[in-house]
């Protein structure tokens, strides 16, 4: 987001849990900025029924995987990895293949987030036996009925002086690349200009791509909301 946050909903509240302080350096700079210290004693004490790994990015998500394998302890991933999102090249291609079928061939049970995602095991020797879908989800922090909401949302726009026979399209997340927010700005492109004019956008986040999006705001016909950071309870 390019600038510290903290994020102000209890993330850690409701179950047991550990935090080992792992960071090297950096964190999230590259494999060895999250290391395994400790990983493999937990697990020795605490003998879980089976450890869910998120990620093969890290020394950490390494030490968890052969930790289990060690101790006998079933491994569950769920994790984004799919393979349309970058070009590569046949040999790397054919490389990183093969490392996920190795990976792969000790996993007990996938759970995939959506069909590439699927495809992706699936091409890397996980049956369709050992998975499930989990797609992402959010518990509702702020229970609301119908009625309520639709004040929300009328106060909301009243606040940005939307009219409501206008439609209004929103993003919310980080202004980079990989999350594409001037897609909203290509798409309507697309459309007759006549058109464009009943569209109001709103963009909630921050990141890198600001000025840019700002940029391309300026000549879009209908008015474009930048709100900047929003934290969790707020969203």
């Amino acid at each position: 987001f390019t600038q510290f946050i903290t994020w102000d909903t209890p993330l850690l509240e409701g179950y047991p849990h550990v935090i080992l302080h792992n960071e090297r350096g950096d964190p999230f700079r590259g494999f060895r900025s999250l290391t395994g210290r400790g990983v493999y004693h937990l697990l020795e004490r605490e003998r879980p029924s089976a450890g869910l790994i998120s990620s093969f990015l890290y020394e950490f998500d390494l030490v968890a995987y052969l930790s289990c394998r060690r101790l006998g302890i079933p491994i569950w991933i769920r994790h984004e990895t799919q393979d349309e999102a970058f070009p590569r090249s046949t040999a790397k291609t054919f490389l990183r293949g093969i490392l996920y079928r190795l990976a792969y061939a000790g996993v007990s049970h996938a759970f995939y987030i959506g069909q590439l995602n699927r495809d992706h095991l699936l091409r890397h020797g996980v049956d369709a036996a050992r998975l499930s879908f989990a797609p992402y989800c959010s518990p509702i922090r702020v229970a609301a009925d119908s009625a309520t909401q639709q004040r929300s949302r009328d106060e909301i726009r009243r606040r940005l002086a939307l009219p409501p026979d206008e439609i209004v399209l929103l993003f919310s997340g980080k202004f980079i690349d990989k999350k594409n927010p001037s897609l909203i700005f290509d798409a309507l492109e697309l459309l007759p200009p006549e058109d464009r004019k009943w569209f109001q956008l709103i963009f909630v986040g921050s990141g890198i791509l600001e000025a840019s999006l700002r940029a391309r705001a300026a000549s879009f016909p209908g008015r474009v909301h930048f709100t900047g950071f929003i934290n969790q309870s707020e969203i």
